[in-house]
């Protein structure tokens, strides 16, 4: 959940910081510590507009840094005796109980119509700057605090600022009520207390616009100067130990002559951690001082008082911590399209961590460099390691490379830890025993400038090729962000190399493929080497093959008899169709796969000249068995065995010599086909080929025999595949 209040570290203390606040939202306060002029506690009303503020800030050139905050504990300082020689022109002091007040000038006699003159207060505050200036005519100093416009027409009657109305007011009354609202200390003094009339206290503010008390601002001023003390020869004696920071202002005015000049009151920069502990605090106050000057004696008081106020302020302390929330680590806003990265860690589930790199927009180191130089040298300061083992979420020193960085206690096993560097976007699994405390906190939980990516189109988790690639780029390539998505599984982007200038997802997705194809190779190299290597034949001890070395195949006879066609060349001319039994296919294709291996392999070539002789044959880029059908032309035929088809050769082909191993068993037969139109093709030979070449028939299949000639025919019942 967000804050509402975080801390700023500004460059320049000279530097309006809270007017640049103010702008950016509805500022409930901001606190300036005096010895630490250069940190700025803001807190506004919501978290909304703090979140705002708080981006807006990171971007401006007079701050330095960011960082967020546990709770807003900030506790109001003591009020010093002396005064700052600048708040000369403060709101009137009080002595004792006497009011003094700034009468109007006189030549602003006309705005007095208009306005009554400020009601008197009861304790010493700072005044707004408005009171400060000499009045003039209407409208010349009357600037309204809240919106800044010249010619405001109302005045808080207690403090004298300037506000266009009713709205105006209630948007500044978060820094209004630090200025009109008085402190109240507690009646402690009988001689004080004998005095004051029986009757409450007036508010310093209730809420009320001018004209609300007009009639009665001189009537309380007199009575305020009537019910004064008179002047004592010596120190009011007994002062609390409540009053022990302020002893020296509180006997300053005990001693103050009533005809003196008043004196300075110091500025009201007193900051309070909530509104409601405020009005507690300030609540309790009043029922104490009340119960003093209705007649109860002011030692019993003293002892009823002191009970009260110490448990009204632990019980504040318990609730601020109860609701505080968690300190975590915060993220810096994403860099800008067009602005470069760097990656500083990838993931093998596929994200990238990357940074933004370069100089600040207003010329200063980079954040996330000086992030990093002050974690190494606040951990190389540390010398002790952790006595006890740490809580999951703690944010610790663990040692990577060399040296420590904070990480993240995610997961405690025993005596290992498992932690996560937020600055890189690794994790380590060590033991918690060389863990170390991070002193500073704004180290601890300082705005982290690293973040978590995935690439455009490229799928994850990484292969490893890819992962490799990216490990390579780590902390040395400069990236310029060309393309940041927002998505449901956080953010997408695509960068451009500096140099090189390739996109990145482009880069990756080549490297993908690569891999693919080198996968590829790989199984085709080891599938090549599991198939164990055919012997090759001896030129010196070959022993011919002849036909009368093959087996004919004797082809199944009746009906509903299954087929393949494995050649349609000659269905043209002849209807003639070369198959082989369905049967035998898964044979018939490792014969031919084995005629290939065993072709390729021999590097010895064989040119048959007899006829009748077998051997291996490369027609058309296949190596199959061949037969020599004539030798007496120049041009020789051969008869191809396994497509049952004569071809003639001009040229010399390339053969090879039988292989030993290789089966001789015949398994295609030539068929005439008497039904042909079944086969629904009517095209040129070679295209018949193409189509019907591994297509499945369910035939009748017979012999005919004519003038001593035996032939198979069959009659095609269905074809399929």
């Amino acid at each position: 959940m967000a804050d509402s209040f975080f801390k700023a570290v500004i460059r320049d203390p000279k530097w309006d910081v809270r007017s640049e606040a103010k702008r950016l939202g509805f500022l409930f306060q901001l606190y300036i510590d005096a010895k630490k002029p250069t940190e700025v506690f803001i807190k506004y009303k919501t978290a909304k507009e703090a979140a705002k503020a708080r981006a807006s800030l990171a971007q401006n050139e007079n701050v330095l840094r960011v960082e967020s905050m546990d709770e807003w504990n900030i506790k109001p300082k003591k009020q010093e005796s002396k005064q700052p020689e600048h708040n000369a022109s403060a709101a009137p002091s009080v002595v004792g109980s006497t009011v003094q007040t700034r009468s109007p000038a006189k030549h602003n006699s006309a705005a007095s119509n208009h306005m009554p003159p400020p009601m008197p207060m009861q304790m010493p505050m700072q005044m707004p700057m408005q009171m400060q200036m000499p009045m003039g005519p209407p409208g010349m100093f009357s600037v309204c605090a809240a919106c800044r416009n010249s010619g405001a027409s109302f005045q808080c009657f207690v403090c004298g600022i300037f506000y266009c109305g009713d709205q105006c007011q209630r948007a500044d009354w978060p820094a209004h009520i630090m200025q009109c609202v008085p402190r109240l200390v507690r009646a402690t003094n009988p001689f004080v207390a004998a005095n004051v009339p029986q009757r409450s206290m007036p508010l310093a503010f209730n809420g009320m616009f001018p004209g609300a008390g007009n009639n009665n601002w001189y009537e309380n001023k007199e009575n305020a100067q009537h019910y004064a003390p008179p002047h004592p020869n010596g120190p009011v004696a007994g002062s609390s130990k409540q009053q022990a920071g302020t002893s020296k202002q509180h006997a300053q005015q005990a001693k103050t002559v009533p005809t003196a000049s008043p004196k300075e009151s110091p500025p009201c920069n007193v900051p309070t951690n909530v509104l409601k502990s405020m009005a507690m605090k300030r609540h309790q106050d009043q029922a104490d001082h009340q119960g003093v000057v209705s007649g109860e004696s002011s030692a019993p008081a003293k002892a009823n008082e002191a009970k009260p106020a110490k448990e009204g302020s632990k019980l504040a302390k318990r609730v601020q911590q109860k609701t505080a929330p968690k300190r975590t680590i915060q993220y810096a806003t994403f860099p800008l399209e067009g602005e470069n990265v760097k990656i500083s860690y990838v993931s093998a589930g596929g994200e990238l961590y990357v940074y933004r790199t370069g100089p600040e927009a207003n010329g200063q180191p980079n954040r996330y460099i000086e992030l990093v130089k002050r974690s190494i040298e606040c951990a190389r300061g540390v010398k002790e390691m952790v006595q006890a083992a740490p809580k999951v979420e703690d944010v610790v020193f663990a040692p990577f490379d060399g040296d420590y960085y904070r990480a993240a206690v995610k997961s405690v096993d025993g005596s290992q830890v498992s932690v996560f560097f937020p600055d890189f976007g690794n994790s380590l699994t060590v033991e918690w025993k060389q863990l170390k405390d991070i002193p500073d906190k704004d180290i601890q939980y300082g705005t982290c400038y690293t973040h978590a990516v995935k690439i455009e189109g490229v799928p994850t988790p990484y292969t490893p090729m890819v992962y490799q690639f990216l490990c390579t780029l780590q902390e040395l390539d400069d990236f310029e962000l060309t393309k940041v998505e927002d998505g449901a599984g956080g953010k997408t982007i695509d960068m451009r190399h500096v140099r090189e200038l390739y996109q990145l997802s482009e880069k990756v997705r080549e490297v993908g493929k690569k891999e693919k194809m080198d996968e590829k190779a790989k199984k085709a190299a080891v599938k090549q080497e599991a198939v164990p290597k055919m012997p090759i034949p001896d030129p010196a001890s070959y022993l011919p093959v002849t036909a009368d070395d093959i087996i004919e195949h004797d082809m199944q006879m009746g009906p509903d008899v299954e087929l393949m066609i494995v050649e349609a060349s000659e269905l043209d001319g002849l209807n003639q169709l070369t198959v082989i039994l369905k049967s035998d296919s898964l044979e018939f294709a490792n014969m031919l796969n084995e005629c290939e291996q065993r072709g390729a392999a021999d590097p010895n070539p064989y040119r048959p000249e007899e006829e009748n002789l077998v051997f291996l044959l490369q027609f058309e880029g296949i190596w199959c068995r061949a037969l020599l059908a004539s030798s007496q032309d120049e041009e020789k035929q051969y008869y191809l065995l396994d497509l049952g088809i004569i071809r003639t050769l001009s040229e010399h082909p390339e053969c090879r010599r039988y292989p030993a191993g290789l089966t001789r068993k015949m398994f295609a037969c030539e068929c005439i086909v008497d039904n042909p139109e079944m086969l629904g093709v009517t095209n040129a030979a070679e295209d018949n080929n193409v189509a019907l070449r591994g297509k499945m028939l369910k035939a009748t299949v017979y012999q005919h025999t004519e003038e001593e000639n035996e032939t198979t025919h069959i009659k095609i019942l269905s074809i399929s595949g």
